[in-house]
């Protein structure tokens, strides 16, 4: 979807489009809105009726530029990422995400995926029983920096205080257990779909959790399960089938589309409908990232 943002009237505009494709492409947002620092775009994001909120619980490290604008996830650009819903195994995720290509990459697009599709493929499919079945994600967070073990249950939070995160986690009733290192082990169970103004949608991303799918098996092998920094399951099984994700994989690469946002480019996803993915990009690409509700 291609259109320009006009603010007299603009978000009707925008959010006709979304409910229709459950994205909105803003080729020239930078240019038209003389975007030049995460404050700008924070500033011209506040006319929206969106409350934009802190990436908290989120998996990818990323840095807090201005307001709740923030950098994209600061991996590697040599890695992918298969599509998945933002937070979806929170109890409050955003609805909507957005992106904007302050510089974009020389090669590399993103991936889109409708769950729509996803949930249909997978209710004609030899795993439709699962669409019964509750998704379990588990994640150890360290109390101190260490290598392979992801962010700090402090920097997940934006809180060194445990007596906040406690209170944070109880007021959101999420599973969580202190352990003796001082780590902090959470336990999220939720729905692998949910309801959209469309119909039922896919609304899960067991692909990003599933280390030993990663190609990650040292944590399986070398400790106790509840230090693992991501592990997840479905149902009461005691992991989750490796054919399944290879399903997801294949499904992904028939039913995804790719767009390689431009310098200035803009890009609003519905987060219930549409997952996002990341294909290895080359470049000095510098994308952020705001997303709520």
């Amino acid at each position: 979807t291609r259109m320009q943002l006009n603010y007299n009237g603009g978000w009707t505009t925008i959010q006709s489009a979304l409910q229709h494709d459950g994205l909105v492409h803003i080729p020239e947002f930078g240019a038209q809105f003389s975007i030049r620092t995460p404050k700008d775009l924070s500033d011209a994001l506040a006319a929206w009726p969106i409350e934009w909120s802190a990436y908290q619980f989120g998996q990818s490290r990323r840095t807090k530029l201005a307001g709740q604008v923030y950098t994209a996830s600061e991996y590697s650009p040599k890695r992918s990422f298969p599509t998945h819903h933002e937070l979806s195994y929170t109890p409050d995720p955003p609805k909507w995400i957005v992106f904007y290509a302050h510089k974009g990459a020389k090669s590399g697009c993103m991936r889109l995926l409708d769950g729509r599709l996803i949930y249909e493929s997978l209710h004609g499919s030899t795993w439709r029983d699962l669409l019964h079945r509750d998704v379990v994600y588990r994640k150890c967070m360290p109390s101190e920096t260490r290598l392979g073990f992801g962010k700090t249950w402090q920097a997940h939070f934006e809180d060194s205080d445990p007596e906040g995160v406690t209170a944070l986690l109880e007021s959101k009733g999420i599973s969580y257990k202190w352990l003796a290192n001082g780590d902090l082990s959470v336990e999220y169970r939720t729905s692998l779909t949910r309801e959209h103004s469309i119909g039922r949608v896919w609304y899960a991303q067991p692909r990003l959790w599933h280390l030993p799918f990663r190609g990650v098996d040292w944590f399986q092998n070398s400790m106790h399960p509840e230090y693992w920094p991501t592990a997840v399951q479905i149902g009461s099984d005691t992991g989750i089938s490796m054919p399944f994700l290879h399903w997801l994989d294949e499904q992904e690469q028939q039913h995804a589309k790719r767009i390689q946002l431009c310098d200035g480019g803009l890009l609003i996803l519905d987060n219930c409908r549409i997952a996002h993915g990341r294909e290895p990009y080359s470049g000095n690409r510098e994308h952020w990232v705001t997303m709520g509700s």
